[in-house]
């Protein structure tokens, strides 16, 4: 294989983990906007 043949396997395997650690980030985001919502309701 070439560099380039390598280089989009590679790629290829790795998209899957991307999108997943997308969703990932979303909900801890997600998350921390609640828990600050939280903080806000405590200190009240």
């Amino acid at each position: 294989m070439t560099k380039a043949q390598d280089i989009s396997g590679i790629i290829a395997q790795r998209q899957p983990l991307a999108h997943k650690l997308g969703e990932i980030e979303t909900r801890l985001n997600t998350l921390c906007q609640s828990l600050g919502r939280l903080e806000q309701e405590r200190q009240r």
